[in-house]
């Protein structure tokens, strides 16, 4: 290396694949790096020592009276949601899972999915898959001025 590179090896992360790959790699490393506390807002940050910047994050980990506790100024699903029960989700890392959830996915794709006003629909309109625009998947009868006057009295009566 000349005296210009300043003898430092570097290296060069650059993810590889399609836009469906690196869209969400994109997403993850802007949440990461736009939160407050992440090395790319701390290090303009006057205030942050060079030395916190540099502190071996193992450490501050095991530093802590329990590791991985739950923050105690940040309320738990059950008392943010009163007597109504939190959706307990899917663990997408188990075959177990996912092999049912695959079988009704497919079930669902093959329906062909209709919505409708209750009353008086309009000529019947392909919905697409915004992802796939020529995947069509499902139709709907789009509500007219006179359906939404009509409902809207219903709702009011």
């Amino acid at each position: 290396m000349g005296p210009d590179k300043l003898n430092r090896p570097c290296r060069i992360y650059a993810p590889v694949g399609g836009h469906e790959t690196l869209l969400a790699y994109l997403v993850r490393r802007l949440l990461e790096n736009g939160a407050n506390s992440s090395f790319v807002q701390r290090i303009w940050d006057e205030a942050v020592s060079a030395d916190d910047l540099a502190a071996d994050p193992v450490a501050q980990l095991r530093a802590e009276a329990a590791p991985g506790a739950p923050h105690p100024l940040i309320a738990l699903p059950t008392a943010i949601l009163g007597p109504r029960r939190a959706a307990c989700g899917l663990d997408l890392a188990s075959e177990a899972v996912l092999a049912p959830l695959s079988a009704t996915l497919a079930a669902s794709a093959a329906r062909d999915w209709t919505a409708a006003p209750a009353t008086a629909p309009s000529a019947l309109a392909p919905v697409r898959n915004p992802a796939a625009l020529d995947d069509i998947v499902g139709h709907v009868h789009w509500a007219t001025p006179a359906s939404v006057a009509a409902a809207t009295a219903a709702a009011c009566a």
